[in-house]
């Protein structure tokens, strides 16, 4: 993954920027995370996980793997592979219609149609 700009991510999540800076100075006090000025650009910021920090993305990832095994093992094979493709066919469908989504200032989200 590297160092992913500040800017980037809130982009990628559709996060207000001053909001998603409030969120990294909380991770930043809790030691999971490190901001960074860009050696290339000093008006960028890149974000970097500690040692905490992937810690804490394993034990996440950890968990979540573990509820996902957990609710397919009440689908049998067939559904199981049904709800992949299904979901493999919506994330294609997502990536091709882009992002058109934004967050009002009242916190709604508003989308295209």
């Amino acid at each position: 993954m590297g160092n992913p700009a500040m800017v980037q991510v809130a982009d990628e999540l559709g996060v207000d920027l001053t909001t998603f800076s409030r969120q990294i100075r909380t991770l930043e006090g809790r030691k999971l995370l490190i901001r960074q000025v860009s050696p290339e650009d000093r008006r960028v910021n890149l974000l970097r996980l500690t040692s905490e920090g992937e810690r804490v993305l394993d034990q996440i990832d950890r968990y979540m793997a573990g509820k996902i095994e957990q609710i397919f093992s009440f689908m049998s094979p067939f559904e199981r592979e049904s709800v992949i493709r299904s979901l493999a066919l919506l994330n294609e469908a997502v990536a091709k219609a882009g992002s058109c989504c934004t967050i009002t200032a009242e916190k709604e989200v508003a989308c295209c149609k």
